[in-house]
């Protein structure tokens, strides 16, 4: 009787609580904006990083950043897309979340679909107390429809660091053990004179999926 009073105290423990990925010690949020353009057509909007940043500057990628204790992912994805954009929170309708990603190096990126409303690409671009961004631009969506992404391979490997104290005694076959490694995606997009690839590529083409499995074209 007891065992099964533990047991369901520890059902009741799982049924009310959010699943997380293991092993990671870090975690990110990011916006995918649709705006209109110039000739009001439904694009999806990029940044520049600053080249004053020490991660990725100068690379084009969407906004966000760290999720800080006490926020949930997608207020994390709101509050960077105002800080960097300069932008507030009536110019951002939330439109849901897509697929989220565990990288390869104890992170996991959490993507969500917004629209950018009443602003505007030279807006954002005229505002000079911008920091971390250096511009914005946009890519028509029909134009992410139509073509798609380049894809090459990346071979990634888990194994210890060299001169470390892992207990290869502890495993079979020590240091001859095999580790895992695996082949990933890296998509490349390209548009005028602009690059888009990696991470940003890869949500991209997710928001991409997901808008052609909506029927969206033919509404």
């Amino acid at each position: 009787m007891e065992n099964q009073k533990l047991l369901k105290k520890i059902q009741q423990q799982l049924n009310n609580t959010k699943t997380k990925p293991l092993n990671i010690n870090r975690s990110y949020a990011i916006l995918v904006p649709i705006i209109k353009d110039k000739n009001k057509d439904l694009s999806l909007l990029y940044q520049i990083r600053s080249e004053n940043l020490t991660t990725q500057p100068g690379e084009i990628s969407f906004p966000g950043g760290r999720v800080e204790k006490g926020e949930t992912p997608s207020q994390a994805a709101i509050r960077e897309t105002i800080e960097e954009l300069g932008i507030s929170m009536k110019n951002i309708k939330p439109l849901g979340k897509l697929d989220f990603l565990v990288t390869p190096y104890n992170f996991a990126i959490y993507p969500y679909l917004g629209q950018l409303t009443d602003v505007s690409v030279d807006k954002i671009n005229n505002n000079d107390n911008l920091n971390e961004i250096k511009k914005v631009f946009t890519i028509p969506l029909n134009f992410l429809i139509n073509n798609q992404p380049e894809e090459y391979k990346i071979n990634v490997k888990t194994k210890p660091k060299e001169n470390s104290d892992f207990p290869f005694h502890l495993i079979k076959d020590g240091h001859n053990y095999q580790w895992r490694e695996g082949d990933y995606s890296v998509l490349f997009y390209r548009y005028q004179d602009k690059i888009i690839w990696g991470f940003t590529a890869l949500f991209t083409y997710n928001f991409i999926e997901h808008f052609k499995a909506a029927n969206c074209l033919e509404e």
